[in-house]
């Protein structure tokens, strides 16, 4: 017992130390209620640049234009932009139906239909 009295503050050390944070998305943020104060308060600062992360964002980089907009400091969380994603992807999708000439609107709502897809989004009803 002796011997592993000098190990003790390595072990409490290990055992405090808190689990790494992956990046957003690595986690399920869970069922998503787009009707939360939260989402709402923040929704007209932010819908502007969501939009313009599914239109104008290049090809390579639009997840990464979403992702960059999480900011919980600031109020903006995973579940705000999954929520206005999720939202503004089935207006550029009903925008694409109604003029098939549309091609932004088009790419816009495969972007968000695929960003709500491939992260695994679940959305109150």
């Amino acid at each position: 017992m002796k011997r592993l009295l000098p190990l003790l503050p390595l072990l409490l050390l290990l055992a405090c130390k808190p689990a790494p944070v992956g990046p957003p998305g690595t986690g399920s943020p869970g069922i998503i209620d787009c009707t939360s104060q939260a989402v709402q308060k923040q929704w007209p600062r932010v819908l502007p640049a969501v939009n313009q992360c599914l239109v104008m964002a290049a090809e390579a980089n639009w997840v990464g234009c979403l992702i960059g907009l999480i900011d919980p400091v600031a109020g903006v969380t995973e579940s705000t932009i999954a929520c206005l994603t999720s939202t503004s992807g089935a207006r550029f999708r009903d925008a694409a139906e109604h003029n098939p000439n549309d091609g932004a609107s088009a790419r816009a709502a495969a972007r968000a239909e695929e960003f709500v897809a491939k992260r695994g989004y679940r959305f109150a009803p």
